[in-house]
């Protein structure tokens, strides 16, 4: 699966995309995404029952940013 993340108006978001183990609450996966006003995938393959958090990081450097900069999920057949 993937994730297409966009700063769309370019505000200066700071993004952060966590896989959690939805049994255990282990974070498996965590990047930072800033500077992404052309846009980024990320692609993940994943099995079992996994949870996705996307959360905006709001500190004085990035308060001009009030949401996260999620745009599109992608599922890809499997192989």
């Amino acid at each position: 699966m993937s994730f297409y993340i966009v700063d769309w108006d370019r505000a200066g978001r700071w993004t952060v995309v966590d896989v959690i183990d939805a049994g255990t609450r282990q974070r498996l996966d965590s990047r930072n995404l800033i500077n992404f006003g052309s846009g980024r995938y990320l692609k993940y393959r994943v099995s079992g029952r996994v949870q996705f958090r996307i959360t905006n990081v709001w500190t004085k450097r990035y308060q001009s940013s009030p949401d996260a900069g999620f745009s599109g999920l992608f599922f890809d057949p499997a192989r």
